[in-house]
């Protein structure tokens, strides 16, 4: 019988560990215009896997900027 609770909870930790959670997460840039000036923009990716709103965060791009570098906070 104890090798069975032992071997449920393992399980059960395991199944916690795997699954992944969404949260709300935010992604701060900062940027260049085309004229040199330097800015900076967040913006807020809800309800969203760690992995997924990483990749969106990265993949953010500014239209008629020269430069932007985004990161997930």
């Amino acid at each position: 019988m104890k090798k069975l609770i032992v071997f449920t909870s393992f399980v059960f930790a395991a199944a916690f560990l795997i699954s992944s959670c969404k949260k709300d997460f935010t992604c701060d840039c900062t940027y260049e215009d085309i004229i040199g000036e330097p800015g900076t923009l967040s913006w807020e990716i809800k309800d969203q896997k760690k992995k997924d709103a990483e990749e969106a965060c990265e993949s953010y791009s500014f239209e008629g900027w020269a430069e932007t570098n985004c990161t997930l906070k």
